[in-house]
């Protein structure tokens, strides 16, 4: 049996492409602190399979518009802050992007 003195050569490059999901623009939109000494508002929004989280943040504004990816089910809450803590979170929403 004969050996290979040398390494066959590896398969030609390839070109590796990811493509983007499409994204859709989302506008949020809550009212106001009710103590009104809020600095700014987190919301929070996950995938229904929770399998990706965003987080976004705002000042004083009750009104942010984001694009997520189209394709998925998610889920929204929100609360305010400032340097004392944070509210508790509202109820969650859910929305579909399809």
């Amino acid at each position: 049996m004969e050996v290979p003195l040398e390494m066959p050569p590896g398969p030609p490059p390839q070109t590796l492409a990811l493509e983007k999901p499409e994204t859709q623009p989302v506008t949020f939109e809550w009212n106001p602190s009710p103590s009104g000494d809020a600095v700014g508002y987190k919301i929070l929004i996950s995938t229904m399979s929770a399998t990706t989280q965003y987080t976004f943040q705002t000042g004083p504004e009750t009104r942010l518009t984001v694009d997520l990816p189209k394709g998925e089910s998610y889920y929204a809450t929100l609360f305010a802050f400032n340097s004392a803590g944070q509210s508790p979170r509202t109820d969650y929403i859910r929305f579909d992007l399809f």
